[in-house]
């Protein structure tokens, strides 16, 4: 779910940001054991990180893919309106998708 890749990537800054906290602390102690744990540590926190934003890409392409999906139809049913009580329905409908196809808002500005 969203909320998972959305903890996932909570979990992955908090890691990165005490890898990056430790990783100067463990340069400078000259200790190689902290340096490691510090190193291994920013590196084990790269692919929850890429999985997560892949996971949130994938998430937003279907997100957008279904909204201009709805406004292709939006516009044709406007399109397709055959009577006035049919395009004022069309219409109304299509009003809360403005914004998603240049075209369908055009068509609303023609047809209102």
């Amino acid at each position: 779910t969203s909320d998972d890749a959305v903890g996932v990537l909570a979990t992955h800054e908090e890691l990165v940001l005490q890898a990056d906290e430790a990783l100067p602390q463990a340069m400078a102690s000259g200790e190689y054991e902290e340096l490691s744990r510090a190193v291994k540590a920013d590196h084990a926190s790269v692919p929850a990180a890429a999985k997560a934003r892949e996971t949130k890409r994938k998430k937003e392409s279907q997100r957008q893919r279904r909204a201009h999906n709805g406004a292709m139809k939006a516009l044709d049913a406007l399109r397709s309106a055959e009577d006035a009580d049919t395009l004022r329905k069309e219409i109304a409908a299509a009003v809360a998708l403005q914004g998603i196809l240049p075209a369908l808002d055009e068509e609303i500005r023609v047809a209102g």
